[in-house]
């Protein structure tokens, strides 16, 4: 019978938390004494030494994509917390996940070799709490135990994207990193920049949806409405679920793109993915107001959707009425890919039922301006009066019916008005 393989002690074990403000959770430890060793600024990413243990903090989204966290059990206390265990050996890592899993813990990830140069694996523990075991041998130990990171340099100006970085893995001479050169070896500037006052804008990526398949959640939607603001039409509410392996390329917030390409990617998102429009009409918006309108709206093209999704995301600061897990995302249509596209299948589609609206009622301009409060459709409602695809209670459009349906305004008594009341008192001695 072969002995036992002894377990592999740690060089050193590192706690990488989640956190939703790094400038806030840096200010708080720094307070509490940790020391700041390593900055990462090209991902917002900071390590703290606190003696034989390092502290991580990384944004919580980019951990929870980069981590295949389990779903149950997992007490909320862990939540955005992992765990690792630093090896001296590629056979130590394997060593230990072995241990662990023949013990009852369940395997995450493989090990593997990493962009990084790195080599990793994950499970989770009894509790699933996840850990990733790990090679980092760029980083020194003393005889006390202490783990000693590389000191903050002005040299170290952040890390090619990568969100692979992960509790001090060879931080040292991680190959990723860049530092500054000096004067002789800087290239050229590029001399291709941005005109003056032009920004530049990351496109929404998928990073939110891909964090969810790792977890096992999907089928994944985004949705978003189109027509809030207008006078006239109704608003239109649209829900996405993009196939991961026929992403459309240039999906982008709809208000980014020119009308040509939105009509373009329109047709590539509806021959790729599952999708479903639903409308809240004038009558409705009238009935409910417009944010409650939008809100139904967003939450019947969800329940249309042809698979039931196990999570939304909205775009805005409301959740939707749904039966699955619904994330309120600000700025949505600019972050995640999944809302992005349905932006523009609501807006594409709200485009076009305007147009059709324009043939209904001609004169109103809807064609061109899309029932928004322009010069020009302000000018028609002042000479026309508003049509049956107003929005009776917007105050361009109150004006409009006090001038050519005065019968439709219901007027409220004035309360502060002054009255002349005849009161006949008799008083008896």
């Amino acid at each position: 019978m072969s002995a036992k393989r002894p377990v592999p002690v740690p060089r050193f074990t590192a706690i990488t938390l989640g956190v939703n403000n790094m400038a806030v959770s840096i200010a708080f430890y720094e307070a509490l004494g940790f020391v700041r060793k390593f900055r990462a600024t090209g991902e917002a990413v900071a390590f703290f030494e606190t003696g034989a243990t390092v502290i991580g903090l990384f944004p919580w989204d980019q951990l929870a994509a980069d981590v295949a966290l389990p779903e149950s059990p997992r007490p909320k206390a862990f939540r955005g917390v992992t765990l690792a265990w630093n090896c001296n050996s590629t056979e130590e890592v394997d060593q230990a996940i072995d241990f662990a899993i023949s013990n009852g813990a369940s395997p995450l990830k493989a090990a593997h070799k990493t962009d990084y140069g790195g080599y990793s694996g994950y499970f989770a523990d009894l509790d699933g709490h996840p850990w990733e075991v790990v090679v980092a041998p760029n980083i020194e130990v003393g005889e006390d135990r202490r783990v000693h990171l590389p000191d903050c340099r002005d040299g170290i100006t952040g890390i090619a994207p990568s969100s692979r970085l992960r509790w001090g893995l060879g931080i040292s001479t991680i190959p990723r990193m860049i530092r500054e050169k000096s004067a002789k070896e800087k290239p050229a500037k590029d001399q291709t920049k941005l005109p003056a006052g032009v920004i530049a804008v990351a496109p929404p990526s998928f990073r939110r949806e891909r964090a969810l398949i790792k977890r096992g959640v999907w089928p994944v939607a985004g949705c978003d409405e189109a027509g809030r603001g207008p006078l006239a039409g109704p608003v239109v509410a649209a829900a996405v679920i993009l196939d991961p392996k026929r992403i459309p390329k240039g999906i982008d917030d709809s208000k980014r793109l020119t009308l040509e390409r939105r009509e373009e990617l329109f047709e590539q998102i509806c021959a790729t993915s599952s999708f479903a429009i639903a409308f809240g009409s004038p009558g409705r918006i009238d009935r409910d107001n417009i944010l409650r309108a939008s809100l139904w709206a967003l939450a019947r093209a969800v329940t249309a959707l042809p698979e039931t999704p196990k999570h939304v995301f909205v775009d805005g600061r409301d959740r939707i009425d749904t039966a699955c897990d619904c994330d309120a995302v600000i700025g949505g249509d600019g972050l995640v890919m999944s809302i992005a596209a349905a932006s523009i299948i609501a807006k594409v589609t709200r485009d076009r039922l305007m147009c059709a609206l324009a043939q209904d009622c001609p004169g109103y301009g809807f064609e061109s301006h899309k029932g928004y409060s322009v010069p020009e459709h302000l000018e028609a409602l002042d000479r026309l009066g508003p049509s049956v695809h107003h929005r009776s209670f917007f105050a361009p459009v109150i004006a409009a019916r006090e001038k050519h349906q005065p019968w439709t305004i219901k007027r409220e008594p004035d309360l502060f008005a002054e009255t002349q009341i005849n009161v006949d008192v008799s008083s008896a001695i």
